[in-house]
């Protein structure tokens, strides 16, 4: 059995593709030990032809090519066809450290982890290192102790819910429910949290490995209207899954995490509709007001948003309108 599948979804990603896979290659383990799974989701673009060429040359890359049916799907499929003991989500225009592969499978395998986080830093364009705001960070632990996957959701996770920091077992996310939600953006935030309290041995490592790409034509930073709107509705798909663990936990502090953090995707999702969509604004704050989740938390809020929070307490409308 290899050790190691690496996930790589694509979508029209010509320019970034080959520096990711390069990357992927650049490492202190033999070729063997892992596979590196390209899923094509169905790009327009070069992307295609740029990885054959690399399976080509390579044997532990494998290319699926598929109509394009979203990240959450492409991920699931390499889920589904994936041989190693673990896995590991990259992004197509993101790239990681070289010689990090020997790290991560000592430590995970050593502790026979469930899944293990590590380090990452922002990039630009031009590939040099954006400083990472402090507070960005401010209620995430990398302490390198083991715990239980609740624990770590409750008091080391913060609001860091990106898949490509974590090494998971594989035959944990064969199991149909642990698996991305199809058709959203922000899968990451729903299926995270969701699978954490599956889990019974997670640890970190304060080890930067992998380099998360700031880059123009982002869908979140879309100008498209009905992306903007359908990015506002996924975000409250996900306060609905955050809300089902609020309410399932009996943990006071997983409930505490819970509230929190439907407390930042709220305030990200007025922030948006402020923004725009003002014709769709009360149909919008009506879909925030039937979910109930009055009041909004302070936890984990710095002095500026806790500022916020108030306002949105007040009014969610008057928040809107103060934004404008």
């Amino acid at each position: 059995m290899l050790d190691l599948s690496i996930i790589v979804p694509i979508y029209n990603v010509e320019k970034y593709i080959g520096k990711c896979i390069r990357s992927l290659l650049i490492q202190n383990i033999d070729y063997s030990r892992y596979e590196i799974i390209l899923i094509n989701d169905g790009s327009s673009d070069s992307s295609g032809r740029i990885c054959n060429d690399f399976v080509q040359e390579y044997g532990n890359i494998h290319l699926i090519t598929q109509k394009n049916k979203g990240l959450s799907a492409a991920r699931n499929k390499g889920i589904d066809v994936a041989q190693g003991k673990y896995i590991w989500f990259v992004d197509s225009d993101d790239f990681i450290e070289p010689n990090v592969l020997n790290l991560l499978l000592k430590k995970i395998i050593k502790d026979d982890l469930d899944m293990l986080r590590f380090n990452y830093q922002n990039v630009n364009e031009e590939y040099r290192v954006v400083p990472q705001k402090k507070k960005a960070k401010k209620f995430v632990n990398y302490t390198d102790a083991i715990v239980d996957g609740t624990t770590f959701l409750a008091h080391r996770l913060g609001y860091a819910c990106y898949a490509c920091q974590f090494l998971i077992k594989t035959n944990i996310l064969k199991r149909e429910e642990n698996k991305f939600k199809v058709g959203i953006y922000f899968e990451d935030v729903e299926w995270l949290p969701r699978l954490l309290i599956t889990l019974k041995k997670v640890t970190s490592i304060d080890t930067v490995v992998y380099n998360y790409l700031h880059r123009t034509g982002s869908i979140t930073k879309t100008t498209d209207i009905s992306n903007k709107k359908k990015l506002i509705m996924d975000r409250l798909v996900v306060i609905d899954s955050i809300l089902g663990i609020n309410d399932s936990s009996e943990n006071e502090c997983v409930q505490k995490w819970s509230k929190s953090m439907v407390s930042h995707i709220t305030l990200s999702l007025l922030n948006l509709l402020s923004r725009d969509l003002n014709h769709e604004k009360k149909e919008i704050l009506l879909l925030v007001k039937n979910r109930e989740i009055w009041p909004l938390s302070y936890y984990q809020k710095s002095l500026k948003q806790k500022i916020w929070i108030t306002f949105f307490n007040i009014s969610p409308a008057f928040y809107v309108l103060l934004r404008r």
